[in-house]
């Protein structure tokens, strides 16, 4: 084998020498070279794991927010409608209320202006029985004046006016009549 070696051109010394400065240089490079690229590499591996991971939990942030935003703007519309609704319904409460409280403001000014009239009527009607009567007493004395005695025609005034009473049920007749005798 030495002779092969030999014929390759190869020299134990400097085969030794080179297998020493390579494990040499093998050592170094590992200690200052590869050490610290793979300790480079493995922070950079971890730098980018963590903004994966952050940029993961910002995408689950964003999402959650966006699913509040909207679970939240869903029940500002539902109270807002549900606001509106209670003002609508208060409103036409407050119309059916203010609607009844005018018909019945109505029907009380109405009575009260039925009544009014009725007794105004009654009221006119009692005076005009009364004048009625006092002009047939007057035109029945003057009528009869010529014709009968003051006690006759005291008795036909009596039964006039007795008459009127009954149909009007007013002393009004009575004092015209003391009046006119």
């Amino acid at each position: 084998m030495a002779e092969l070696f030999h014929a390759l051109g190869i020299e134990w010394p400097i085969l030794i020498a080179q297998v020493v400065n390579f494990a040499i240089l093998l050592v170094v490079l590992w200690k200052f070279v590869y050490t610290p690229v793979m300790r480079l590499l493995d922070a950079r591996r971890e730098g980018v794991l963590k903004a994966i991971e952050r940029e993961e939990k910002s995408a689950m942030k964003l999402a959650s927010a966006e699913t509040d935003r909207s679970e939240i703007l869903a029940q500002a519309r539902a109270e807002s409608q549900k606001i509106i609704d209670g003002a609508r319904l208060d409103g036409e409460e407050l119309k059916k209320k203010l609607i009844a409280s005018a018909k019945e403001e109505i029907e009380k000014m109405q009575g009260y202006a039925t009544k009014r009239l009725h007794d105004e009527r009654s009221r006119l009607i009692t005076v005009v029985k009364g004048e009625i009567g006092a002009l047939i007493v007057e035109t029945i004395e003057k009528t009869l004046g010529d014709v009968l005695d003051a006690r006759s025609q005291g008795k036909m005034v009596e039964q006039a006016l007795a008459i009127l009473r009954e149909q009007n049920g007013s002393s009004n007749i009575e004092s015209r009549n003391s009046k006119n005798t």
